[in-house]
């Protein structure tokens, strides 16, 4: 499995978590992903799971995008996350926001690079750590991952 992706999706519709799931599949990658919608279940399926990324919709009954990067903080872990939504603004439904990032660019593919941008600064932070340097952090502009 030279191409797996680890994908924690936070999402509460089931057509919107099946979409995001097909679509990361269709990119070539051999997906593992787990679906959660609460603040209870994600925390659990953190300690359960080693994951590559975490895909999270913006608004949901009883919990929110914003809550769960909070608990991925809380938790210490640097992962890429990422927000999809149609509620944020007056934006469309998600089914049609991720056809658009399909027609821009692919929503896998902006996952991936995402993914590979994090892998990349984990090993700089590393061989930094190795010969005493500070280890500067940032976040890749948002068109570098659109592009």
């Amino acid at each position: 499995m030279a191409n797996l992706l680890r994908v924690l999706i936070v999402e509460d519709n089931d057509d919107d978590r099946q979409l995001l799931a097909v679509e990361l599949q269709s990119g070539g990658y051999d997906l593992v992903h787990e679906c959660v919608q609460s603040a209870d279940k994600m925390r659990a399926a953190l300690v359960r799971g080693q994951w590559d990324v975490v895909i999270s919709d913006y608004a949901m009954p009883g919990f929110c995008g914003i809550e769960a990067l909070q608990i991925l903080q809380e938790r210490g872990l640097d992962l890429p996350f990422i927000i999809v939504s149609g509620k944020i603004g007056e934006a469309c439904r998600r089914v049609n926001q991720i056809k658009r990032a399909k027609a821009k660019g692919d929503l896998t593919a902006c996952v991936i690079r995402a993914w590979r941008w994090w892998r990349a600064r984990r090993e700089q932070q590393d061989n930094q750590r190795c010969t005493a340097f500070p280890v500067k952090h940032g976040h890749p502009p948002v068109e570098e991952l659109l592009a």
